[in-house]
């Protein structure tokens, strides 16, 4: 060792038990009593809390363990129809907690990028910060932030039937992981026409190289546990920006999901039960029936829905969202209300219009893009030919970062 050099050691990492000769209710028993535990930790009588409560699975989880106490308000947020705020309203009133609706502005992405972009690094891009509205709230009313991120991560969201039917090589798993989730914004092939050739000459197969190398850290063979790995050590990272930067810039902000006991026990569940967050669903049932029967925003059914509605709900919502707008044009579009905002449309109103023209005149750009692509891609969307929110609020969210922190 040289004498004062830094040195950097991992002293802990996910690990896969995968305790696999136990029953059902063992998982699901377990689960309940290691998050009870979790919130034991994180809560207090002799504290205010807000808990903000959407349609998903963990914030009910939350809901439902904390159901009879006085001192915690809930809030929900997004446009006022979205299934987070309508079924999230349901949850607060079943477990009997007061709660705030928090309506998202449509200019929300301009208002609060900037200030976004430097709290997060610019690692979480400007149409994901409809959490400053929460921060808001939370600046004002002095309360503790009680959150539930982290739990679906957690559970397994990143598990997909494929991993136990194909007999994936490395490679074949490598691209599809990169299909499917990680590279939905700018494919390859859009990063070559998009980018200088001179840029991506530079970058070309980084993110195919990237992933390899972090599964090969992976503590499992399974491609199973190999996605769940992923998602825990590169995806999560990013997501707990919305709880330790923005809402935690005004307040304390508790995550029960992040306790080390009960981040243990769910990473031994056996991985067919950590299958699409099965186990968790399972919790809810079994514990707190009258959650169970209301709607997630994920499928805007109830859980104990029977087996054939997901299929149906996904292919009406493909119809719907999809299909039917790409072939009209646009003109026959049905309102989204599984998103906390409408992205796309609220993109085209003046305020966001002039904001993103004017960002987009960085030279920066000029540097790493052609110009004259980027400005069709713009042309594209405001004129409803295509929907291009993703591509857009990435730009967006790289010149902001490279102006704020003096990048190039």
């Amino acid at each position: 060792k040289e004498k004062n050099k830094l040195e950097l050691k991992k002293y802990w990492d996910f690990e896969f038990k995968n305790i696999e000769d136990k029953s059902n209710d063992y998982y699901v028993d377990g689960l309940y009593e290691n998050l009870k535990l979790a919130i034991k930790r994180t809560f207090s009588e002799k504290e205010d809390f807000c808990v903000p409560i959407s349609g998903g699975l963990d914030s009910r989880r939350i809901a439902g363990l904390l159901e009879g106490h006085k001192n915690i308000i809930t809030v929900t947020y997004g446009h006022k129809h979205c299934y987070d705020v309508v079924f999230g309203r349901q949850i607060a009133k079943v477990a009997g907690f007061e709660n705030i609706f928090l309506e998202l502005p449509e200019d929300f992405m301009s208002r609060y990028a900037r200030e976004g972009v430097w709290l997060t690094d610019g690692d979480i891009s400007v149409h994901n910060f409809h959490s400053f509205v929460n921060r808001d709230f939370l600046k004002n009313s002095g309360r503790i932030m009680l959150s539930g991120d982290f739990g679906g991560t957690l559970m397994g969201v990143a598990v997909r039937e494929e991993y136990f039917k194909e007999k994936f090589r490395e490679e074949d798993f490598i691209n599809f992981l990169l299909q499917k989730k990680y590279s939905f914004v700018f494919n390859d092939n859009e990063l070559r026409y998009y980018l200088q050739p001179s840029i991506y000459d530079q970058i070309k197969g980084m993110q195919y190289n990237f992933v390899k190398q972090i599964i090969k850290r992976c503590p499992s063979d399974h491609f199973g546990n190999k996605a769940h790995y992923i998602s825990l050590t590169q995806g999560l990272p990013r997501w707990l920006y919305h709880v330790v930067d923005i809402p935690g810039s005004v307040t304390l902000a508790r995550r029960p999901f992040a306790d080390n006991d009960f981040v243990d026990f769910c990473l031994s569940l056996p991985l067919n039960f950590r299958l699409e967050t099965e186990a968790n669903q399972e919790m809810i049932r079994k514990y707190f029936p009258r959650l169970s029967k209301i709607p997630t925003s994920k499928t805007g059914f109830p859980l104990d829905k029977p087996w054939f509605y997901e299929r149906v709900y996904w292919r009406v919502n493909r119809l719907k969202n999809r299909i039917i707008p790409k072939l009209t044009s646009g003109l026959i579009k049905f309102h989204k209300r599984e998103d906390y905002a409408h992205y796309d449309d609220w993109l085209r109103n003046n305020s966001s219009k002039y904001f993103i023209k004017r960002a987009l005149k960085n030279d920066i750009y000029d540097v790493f893009f052609k110009r004259n692509l980027l400005e069709g891609l713009l042309t594209k969307h405001f004129c409803r030919k295509t929907n291009e929110y993703h591509k857009i609020t990435a730009l967006l969210t790289f010149g902001l970062w490279a102006e704020i922190f003096n990048y190039g």
